[in-house]
């Protein structure tokens, strides 16, 4: 599980970095697409989260 949220959240990142790209600031087109795979990237960050959080709380105390 970590190692998909380390994966995804490397997406966040890489995406977020080719926003702050002048080229693509310029083509609203892109930008657009860009910003669309960011918020879906985001969202599964989120999710795997709240997934291992779920996990957690159902192991046995130790």
């Amino acid at each position: 599980m970590e190692s998909r949220i380390l994966t995804a959240e490397s997406e966040v990142s890489e995406l977020q970095t080719r926003i702050d790209d002048p080229v693509v600031l310029k083509d609203h087109v892109k930008l657009r697409e860009l910003c669309a795979q960011l918020e879906t990237a985001r969202r599964l960050v989120e999710s795997l989260y709240s997934r291992w959080s779920e996990l957690e709380s159902r192991q046995p105390p130790s």
